[in-house]
Order: structure tokens, then sequence, then C-alpha cells
């Protein structure tokens, strides 16, 4: 089969355990290139997070980001499409946080405003997420309180702590919230892998990638019947399900690979690239 498109999750999958891109990986990307084989990455990030990666891979003309919140072009960052919060769902789940003596981080939609994320309350900053933002060069906004301010351009509000730290809050939010969230509680990347960091994330009731690859497919007019995704986290559990080839990473949870059409090796053995070669000879 000759996939119409090929859509493939970042961390864990195209990335291998230390964050960057193998050669086995980006010849994989070249492959499909060759072959004219349109590529779409989906991931949790947002563009400037993920920026690093997408000047690696020029095939790469869109990008599926916030986890199917937002579809950015991957060359200028532009937002072509999103699923925003409602600044009325903002301002009661950022006070609920506030309330519970956290710092409540609202990802932003950088297309429309001068910064990544608005942090909001007196909380300190988690050093994971401090260097997070280093890393990337992100910019962020430092306020006590949301107001006077626009939140119309809210994608994500996110929580980061350590171990065991946001356990209770995740069990709070879901009891108040989770008829109107898509809540995800979850290990977060690292600067280390001995300091463990959890991030809660939290996106508009709906938010999944394939629904953003169902907007691409439907837009470009591309045949649903021939896509293929590959990924390893939960929030590629929608899209491993739903397309007619899902390929898990071997490192994935079980969970994971139980809707995988197939399984193959694990990021540390350059999963992605086996698989692009497999569909590629096939």
């Amino acid at each position: 089969m000759r996939p119409s498109v090929i859509v493939s999750d970042l961390d864990g999958t195209l990335l291998g355990p230390g964050g960057a891109l193998s050669d086995g990986t980006l010849a994989a990307v070249s492959e499909l290139a060759a072959h004219g084989i349109p590529f779409i990455l989906a991931t949790g990030r947002s563009f400037y997070e993920c920026k690093f990666v997408l000047d690696a891979i020029p095939c790469c003309q869109e990008m599926i980001g916030a986890a199917g919140a937002l579809l950015s072009d991957a060359r200028s960052g532009q937002t072509l499409a999103r699923d925003a919060l409602p600044n009325e769902l903002v301002v009661r789940v950022t006070e609920f946080i506030l309330a519970e003596g956290h710092l409540a981080q609202l990802l932003q939609d950088r297309s429309c405003v001068e910064y990544d994320y608005l942090l909001v309350g007196r909380g300190a900053l988690h050093p994971t997420m401090d260097w997070w933002l280093d890393l990337h060069e992100l910019n962020s906004h430092r306020v006590p309180s949301l107001e006077g301010l626009d939140l119309s351009h809210t994608i994500r509000i996110g929580v980061v702590g350590g171990p065991g730290e946001l356990e209770a809050l995740t069990q709070r939010i879901e009891t108040a919230f989770g008829e109107e969230l898509v809540i995800r509680h979850w290990e977060a990347v690292s600067e280390t892998e001995s300091q463990p960091t959890y991030l809660l994330e939290l996106f508009n009731r709906g938010v999944d990638k394939w629904g953003m690859i169902e907007h691409v497919l439907e837009r470009d007019g591309l045949d649903p019947e021939r896509v293929v995704t590959i990924g390893d986290g939960l929030n590629d559990i929608q899209m491993l399900d739903r397309a007619p080839l899902g390929i898990a990473m071997g490192q994935a949870r079980t969970s994971v690979q139980a809707v995988a059409n197939q399984v193959v090796g694990s990021n540390r053995e350059d999963g992605f690239a086996q698989a692009i070669r497999t569909l590629l000879r096939s």
C-alpha cells in the first residue's frame, strides 16, 4: 500500500532517547520525500518547541501541535487551524489551579500573541519548566492573576510538578471539569532522566491528534483509507486506533500497543526508520 500521508509523533518516536534525530531517522524521512509521500509531524509540543526538528526535515510542510489543538505551517509557524479553550473555561480552570496553590501555565497561539506561555499565579516556576523555556528560547509573560487579560488564544493549560505532586490536583480537576476538558497527567520531557517531572495538561474537550488529521484529509482530498500513523504515547492512542495502519513503537505502553496494527522496534532501536523501510518496500 502506498500511503496517502504518514503522520508521526515526535518524542519517543521520531526522536531517540536523548531527544535527537538519528541518522537512520533522517534518512528515512528523506526517503519519504524522494517517494513524494506527504509527511506530517504530530506532537504535544508547539511550533517553537520543535523548531529544531522541523529545520532538519524540510519535507515536512505542516505540523499538528499541542496534541491536536493546533495545525501550523512547519516553515513559518503560522497557525492554519486550531481548537482553543473557551475564555470562560480558561478563567474557571485557572482560578481553580491557583486556589490549589499551583502556578498555571497557559500555552498561547504564538502566531497571535508575543509570548508562548502565560504564567499565572504566585507559585514557583518548576526548574524543569525554567529549563524548557531556556532550551527552546520561548517567550513567557508572568502575571499574578487573569485580570484584564485576553485569553482567547489559550490552547492548553498546564501544571508542572515532581513525582506525586499533581495526583490530588488531577483527581479534583477530573471531578470538577471532567466533562469539559481533555485531561492528561503523565511524565514530561526532563533535563535528566534521574529527575522525573510530571505534567498535567488540559485541552478543550474533543481535542486529539486524529481530529486534526481528519481536518487535513478532508481539506486536501487525501485518501483516508491509506493513512499511516506512528507513535508511542498516550496522546497517540486515537490516531493509532483510527488510522487504517497504526504503528506503535516498541517501548510504548501495553495500552498503546494494543490499539495499533503493528509494533516496531523502540526509538532506541530506530523503530521509526524500520517502519518506513518496511512501508516503502511493501
